[in-house]
């Protein structure tokens, strides 16, 4: 695009333009321009690397909107990862999820917390510890914010 001379003046276009390059990074420094792009990509794909990162984007972001999609992506992708490679993208997920979540995101990070691990390991049991940290964080955040 930058060939031709294609140069956005809207933010909104260029953060779909980053979401194509797959510039999560850009995407996080944009702000709020970059939520619906990132929420989009998070209700279309299931990837667990690049949902992780689009969720920590969010998250940095901090767009309200995007607490429930990250939690059920954090959900999502603890529940049906692939192997151990994909475990620090589900870590990442529920992190992500503490950071942003809210009131909806208690229960069930609460319920996937309490999985037991099937005869193929799923959920690990380190995703389980993080979905506990990240109903703390939510705990905490839900708290400060009432005093």
């Amino acid at each position: 695009m930058e060939r031709l001379g294609f140069d956005p003046a809207d933010p909104a276009d260029r953060a779909w333009i980053a979401l194509g390059r797959e510039d999560f990074a850009g995407l996080a420094g944009m702000g709020a321009p970059a939520a619906d792009p990132l929420l989009a990509f998070l209700a279309k794909y299931g990837w667990p690397e690049d949902c992780a990162k689009a969720a920590a984007a969010l998250a940095e972001i901090g767009d309200r909107r995007a607490a429930k999609p990250v939690v059920e992506s954090a959900i999502s992708v603890g529940s049906s990862y692939g192997g151990p490679e994909d475990l620090p993208h589900v870590l990442s997920l529920m992190e992500s999820a503490g950071r942003i979540g809210d009131a909806f995101g208690i229960a069930p990070l609460e319920e996937f917390a309490r999985r037991t691990p099937d005869e193929f390991g799923r959920p690990d049991p380190q995703a389980l510890e993080a979905a506990k940290n990240a109903v703390a964080a939510i705990r905490a955040r839900l708290h400060a914010g009432r005093k």
